[in-house]
């Protein structure tokens, strides 16, 4: 897999990415929780790649959480990096699948739908960008990615 590195605004991108999902959250009765930070952040990132990830975060977090669930969305300085949370309160995965949910075609038990390589491409492109891509789940309670990539410019 190839990458394009430019400066991006990965704030822009990730509420864009939000924007697109909205209405498929509410038509399955799930809020969806963003509040757009009121500053850009720029990242040496492929704009179309970032967008690949971040679409692919939420139609998990779609998918596995049902209807009166809820998912929210952050994102926030960390240091000299910037962190992209998306949390949901759906259906979780089950401990016995977590060690191997970065695996390609890997589907866990509780599998809705899906080919089981979107985790997994997830984790390579933000790997690519020189971040890093986690998953914590609780069974029955739900999952949290987060996402971590160099911001292009520091204050600190």
């Amino acid at each position: 897999m190839s990458v394009e590195r430019l400066p991006i605004d990965v704030v822009a991108e990730l509420s864009e990415a939000v924007m697109t999902f909205e209405k498929r959250a509410e038509g399955q009765g799930i809020d969806l929780v963003y509040e757009e930070p009121s500053e850009s952040e720029p990242v040496l990132a492929d704009r179309n790649r970032m967008r690949q990830v971040f679409s692919n975060l939420l139609d998990n977090a779609i998918k596995y959480t049902r209807r009166g669930g809820s998912i929210f969305v952050l994102s926030e300085k960390n240091g000299s990096h910037i962190k992209i949370t998306v949390k949901d309160t759906g259906i979780g995965i089950p401990p016995e699948d977590m060690e191997r949910i970065f695996e390609k075609f890997f589907r866990a038990k509780n599998s809705i739908a899906g080919s089981g390589i979107g985790l997994a491409v997830a984790k390579e492109i933000v790997e690519l960008h020189e971040g890093t891509l986690s998953v914590e789940s609780e069974l029955g309670i739900g999952t949290t990615v987060s996402l971590l990539l160099p911001r292009l410019n520091t204050d600190n």
